[in-house]
């Protein structure tokens, strides 16, 4: 069939159809003897740019997209900038940032700043839209990306935290204008980079942009809403550059699953074009990520994510695994553990993982010698990634075995662990056997004076075995309800 439609396109044939259809095989082919052929005769796509039909035009200029060549880029810029039809300017655009555009980036960029002056009647506010996304998207590199400079303003934020235990992250908070938030801890301070650096316990930093904490689920009133509370001001007061257009991403949590990508396609549209297109949609390469939460009171509450605060807090974990800790869990533990742990401790990780609780361990308080060990080479290589980035190796013991199958002639202080649990390769069975030989094997790895400090998924279990194997459990913390996890620590025999 792809010969016989290039050839009707040759003979100006149904050139609708026929075009649409070769578009069409042309997507899925791999550049061959029928793709090569019809690179070569390109130039009927080339002369078929100012055809009469806008619709042909466009066909070709996506076609001569597919073919991906440079040698067409003078040409689709001509059509592109001349072509009277809106709808097409985004599909030439589209084709242009495939065939490559370093070469005419300047014609595109004066373009972008007329049609910036332009107004813009109502009637073609959606292709205007369309095309300003298009050209911003294509321009992106042209553009510096945005440094986040706001640290010295007032800023007002929330640090999620785990739910159940706001209060360990508001006791660091001491002499900081802070309260209880459904999700975590609400601030409000101009010491941003000391509560981001210093607090471990938090997963992520959301600001609360100024004079708008709630808008519409309505996506047209809630982009009315937020250009109207000055969001664009809001964010390049925080960010360097500011007279660059700035790229974010808009991203919907709500109970009904039906109306997000609706709700994200329609408020991104908006902002771009009630913006002036300061603010450029681009799901991909974003600078500001704008989350909006379902609340009970049919309002949306308004986060900002700024992607280039970069958190620094767990830079050594740059290796992980599947079923890896969370980094602010395991600190979350840390804390939790607290006049427990000791000092100068020998401490043991029977299930490492990638090294996060060994790592976070010695953060909280100093240890003498670390040993973790994981039955997985991929774990225990990434547990060498992260822990020689923190310089613990020097006393630190690595290493891929069973741990069933593991002696040491020294004994061990401390022993804190994230406990296995049921996946597709382990059922519920192999679980509770793993508890029960752990718990045998444990008693004879352990100093008199010895502390267990455990992450569960399996209460029953553990509270089974450890009592029976005549361990006392001192704490017991619920972590998440939701995914049944409990943190215990406990004494030796």
């Amino acid at each position: 069939m792809t010969e016989k439609y290039f050839e009707n396109i040759k003979s100006g044939i149904d050139l609708r159809s026929n075009l649409l259809g070769l578009k069409n095989e042309l997507k899925n082919m791999s550049p061959g003897s029928d793709f090569d052929r019809i690179l070569a005769g390109s130039d009927v796509f080339l002369s078929l740019l100012t055809d009469s039909d806008p619709k042909v035009r466009q066909n070709a200029a996506q076609i001569l997209g597919i073919l991906k060549d440079e040698r067409f880029t003078e040409h689709l810029v001509e059509a592109y900038l001349s072509d009277e039809t809106n709808y097409n300017k985004s599909v030439y655009l589209e084709a242009i940032e495939r065939c490559g555009y370093s070469k005419i980036k300047d014609r595109l960029l004066d373009r972008r700043n007329v049609l910036l002056k332009e107004t813009c009647s109502p009637e073609n506010k959606k292709h205007r839209t369309e095309e300003m996304h298009s050209l911003s998207i294509l321009l992106q590199p042209e553009f510096k990306e945005h440094e986040f400079t706001g640290y010295d303003l007032e800023n007002e934020f929330v640090l999620l935290t785990n739910r159940n235990f706001k209060a360990v992250t508001m006791e660091q908070l001491a002499g900081i204008p802070h309260k209880e938030f459904t999700a975590g801890v609400m601030v409000k301070t101009k010491k941003l980079d000391l509560v981001r650096k210093s607090i471990r316990t938090y997963s992520e930093l959301l600001f609360i942009p100024d004079g708008i904490k709630l808008c519409s689920t309505d996506p047209v009133k809630a982009a009315e809403e937020l250009i109207g509370a000055g969001i664009v001001k809001y964010l390049t007061d925080r960010l360097s550059d500011p007279d660059d257009p700035v790229y974010f991403r808009v991203e919907y949590r709500a109970k009904d699953k039906k109306r997000i990508s609706e709700f994200e396609k329609k408020l991104s549209s908006e902002l771009e074009f009630s913006s002036g297109f300061r603010l450029i949609n681009s799901t991909g390469n974003y600078e500001v990520e704008m989350r909006f939460i379902d609340t009970s009171d049919n309002k949306l509450a308004v986060l900002i994510r700024f992607c280039t605060l970069k958190d620094r807090r767990f830079s050594y974990r740059s290796a992980s695994i599947a079923v890896s800790l969370k980094p602010s869990t395991a600190a979350l533990l840390m804390r939790l553990a607290g006049n427990n742990l000791k000092d100068n401790a020998a401490v043991l990780d029977p299930f490492c993982g990638c090294g996060t609780i060994l790592a976070e361990r010695e953060m909280a308080k100093s240890t003498r010698l670390c040993y973790g060990i994981d039955i997985m080479s991929d774990a225990v290589s990434a547990a060498h990634t992260n822990l020689g980035a923190l310089g613990m190796l020097a006393k630190t013991e690595l290493i891929k075995r069973d741990f069933f199958e593991f002696s040491h002639k020294y004994k061990f202080d401390e022993v804190f662990t994230d406990m296995p649990f049921v996946t597709e390769k382990k059922g519920i069975r192999e679980i509770e056997e793993l508890y029960a030989s752990f718990f045998r094997k444990i008693p004879s790895m352990l100093e008199k004076d010895a502390m267990l400090f455990i992450y569960s998924r399996n209460r029953d279990f553990l509270r089974k075995y450890s009592l029976s194997s005549g361990f006392k459990i001192i704490s017991e913390f619920e972590i998440s309800k939701m995914e049944g996890s409990y943190f215990f620590i406990l004494t030796g025999k």
